[in-house]
């Protein structure tokens, strides 16, 4: 895929996200995917599918691209993640794709304790 492809594919996850839909995102990852977070390091999609549930059960609702941009399998994006009671976690991050489109390490930088994950 190519870098316009990529962020498409990044984009095309984040209203199903923000509905509460986590099957899009979690299909686009690998399954050894790589989840780098300041409160850790996470292997595979079952690890990543539990940070992702551990966020919801803590009240993240709502995932806000402010930008995005790609450069070849990389794709780079400013965030606001909006938690339940309306408190905004500002962050940024980054996702590089293999071959066959799948995500294979994301990297994000935000306030984890804000969604209520172990730091």
């Amino acid at each position: 895929m190519g870098t316009d492809a990529n962020v498409a594919a990044w984009m095309a996850t984040n209203e199903p996200f923000n509905r509460g839909d986590d099957g899009p995102l979690l299909d686009l990852l690998d399954e050894q995917v790589r989840w780098i977070t300041p409160a850790g390091t996470l292997e595979g999609k079952a690890a990543a599918a539990q940070l992702i549930a551990e966020g919801r059960a803590n009240g993240w609702r709502e995932h806000r691209v402010m930008s995005i941009s790609g450069h070849g399998r990389t794709v780079a994006s400013t965030y606001v993640n909006v938690m339940s009671d309306g408190t905004e976690v500002p962050g940024g991050g980054s996702g590089v794709f293999n071959d066959d489109g799948r995500v294979v390490l994301i990297t994000s930088i935000d306030e984890v304790t804000a969604l209520g994950l172990p730091t």
